[in-house]
């Protein structure tokens, strides 16, 4: 046996790309440095042109794991199906390009399925911040330790380990979805009723919106294809009821007190409501609150339209 062979006793590790240049090599350096290595690597570029798939086909040259790069253009739920038709392992564990893994994130994914048998392991993820803005923008994507409940956390593609049969079982990921995936993945699995196990030590660092375009970016965009889904999450609801309510206010109201009181308490419930992991940031919580609604609410309708939901009704 070479260093080469795969392992199939191991998990396929999959992962999809796009234009990475700038994080692929901390990445690839996190992975070189698992303290459990998977039986083989399988990178899905979407078409780079920033220099990415020469970094992975230097990679690939050099790893003791049996790697190999294919090209398919699409979103991710494109790379990840056609990752998960390339690979060989009975098990596959994935994870973002951009994103950083704990030395023992595999291992940890690896030893929890070994435990208890589940078909889906659901991974942890903390943000990794550069810069106030990024940590206050981290409690609006992840769910943060204080706020965990382990036995309905649901699994995200940023950091999971699913039996590979189960994953063609149900279909894959809805391809048609370039945010969202995931959730929709996670849904089918609750469906189904799959035991799904977490592993609280299996972490993968993840590197927050950079500015409050790409913020805006990433909420419309789960929203909307919330909609296409077929999933509207609870908070959408009282979004809107909350400004429902304040239109009203604002229309049958002649109080600009009020309506100036309401404003600000709004604001104030922004910050206190994340202060506890924002104490250096809190001063973007208020912009990131209302730039988060108006995305919501833009990105749930866009989702309406283009789902021809007006039109059915």
């Amino acid at each position: 046996m070479t260093k080469f062979d795969y392992k199939k006793e191991l998990p396929s590790l999959i992962v999809t790309i796009f234009n990475e240049a700038l994080a692929l090599k901390d990445f690839l350096t996190s992975l070189e440095r698992q303290s459990l290595q998977p039986g083989e690597i399988i990178f899905v570029d979407a078409g780079s042109s920033d220099g990415t798939q020469e970094l992975l086909k230097k990679f690939i040259k050099h790893s003791s794991v049996p790697s190999k790069l294919f090209i398919k253009k699409g979103n991710r739920s494109v790379g990840r199906n056609f990752a998960v038709k390339k690979s060989r392992g009975d098990w596959l564990a994935i994870t973002d390009a951009g994103c950083i893994l704990d030395k023992n994130w595999l291992k940890e994914l690896w030893k929890k399925q070994e435990e208890t048998h589940a078909r889906v392991i659901a991974g942890y993820y903390r943000g990794l911040a550069d810069s106030a803005f990024q940590e206050a923008v981290i409690p609006y994507f992840l769910v943060m330790p204080e706020r965990l409940q382990e036995s309905s956390f649901l699994p995200a593609t940023r950091s999971m380990l699913i039996e590979k049969s189960l994953w063609q079982e149900i279909g894959g990921l809805e391809e048609r979805l370039e945010y969202s995936e995931d959730y929709h993945l996670a849904n089918k699995l609750k469906k189904k009723k799959v035991k799904i196990t977490f592993a609280r030590e299996a972490i993968v660092y993840w590197l927050p919106a950079k500015n409050i375009f790409q913020f805006w970016q990433k909420i419309f965009g789960m929203a909307k294809n919330d909609v296409l889904a077929a999933l509207l999450r609870f908070k959408v609801y009282l979004i809107f009821l909350r400004y429902l309510i304040f239109l009203t206010i604002l229309i049958f109201f002649n109080n600009i007190y009020l309506i100036f009181s309401l404003i600000v308490l709004y604001l104030l419930w922004a910050i206190v409501k994340n202060l506890v992991y924002c104490k250096k940031s809190f001063f973007y919580l208020p912009l990131l609150q209302v730039t988060s609604d108006v995305a919501v609410m833009l990105g749930t309708v866009a989702g309406l339209i283009q789902s021809n939901f007006f039109n059915k009704s």
